[in-house]
């Protein structure tokens, strides 16, 4: 069977002499593994449309109970040109590709989540002031498709330092066990409340920022698909 569908492309690898074995999340078939022959060949029919990024169109033999399909055809559908030119928004569109690879499995369909992530890399791709605030919005889309929905929107009444539940993703009293529960300090918290409840922050993200803001979601990850999870994409940049 030929399926023809939209994708993004999430990652890709060489394989053998002059091909590539892809990752791509589609609209209609969800995550799917595809080898494309021939692919680094210079006059390759593929062109630049299987780079991690890239929005496009592909058709590929679809074969049941087999990992891996061949593809026949793909071509960019949507240019990202922008995104591509800057290092800090190529960083937060790595990482949310990284967040739909590592927590989709194969032939789970997701049409919601497809839409969103081609939209958060469009909105990437007009050079948002701070791109990571694009990253933040897209992982609390994620948390609520997966069903383990994160909640910011409450205000620290007092002090430093809050605790926040892993087990029922929104701020706590810290009475529960230490190992589901985070510690935020007050200036991260407020960063991911202010992003949630506006869409917007008023300043760049420092280096500590993210890094602190990454480990929340990692643990918090963990926790729920009940295995570890790092964003390595984030240590390249």
């Amino acid at each position: 069977m030929i399926v023809s569908t939209e994708v993004v492309i999430l990652h890709s690898r060489k394989y053998g002499d002059s091909s590539k074995i892809v990752s791509a999340y589609s609209r209609d078939e969800g995550l799917v593994s595809l080898i494309a022959k021939g692919a680094r060949k210079s006059k390759s029919k593929f062109g630049g449309a299987l780079e991690p990024l890239c929005c496009s169109s592909v058709s590929y033999y679809k074969k049941p109970n087999r990992g891996l399909q061949t593809l026949s055809r793909a071509e960019l559908a949507i240019p990202m040109n922008r995104l591509t030119e800057d290092v800090d928004h190529i960083s937060a569109g790595l990482l949310i590709l990284e967040s739909v690879s590592r927590t989709q499995e194969e032939g789970d369909i997701n049409i919601e989540l497809y839409g969103r992530l081609v939209q958060s890399l469009k909105e990437l791709n007009l050079l948002p002031e701070e791109p990571f605030v694009v990253f933040i919005l897209f992982q609390v889309f994620l948390t609520v498709q997966l069903g383990i929905n994160v909640d910011f929107t409450n205000d620290i009444v007092d002090g430093r330092t809050c605790w926040f539940s892993f087990e029922n993703g929104c701020l706590a009293n810290g009475e529960n066990s230490y190992s589901s529960m985070y510690r935020f300090d007050k200036e991260i918290y407020s960063i991911l409340n202010e992003i949630v409840l506006t869409g917007y922050y008023h300043d760049r993200l420092n280096d500590s920022q993210k890094k602190r803001i990454i480990d929340f979601f990692e643990k918090y990850y963990s926790f729920h698909l009940d295995r570890s999870f790092r964003f390595r994409s984030f240590n390249l940049f």
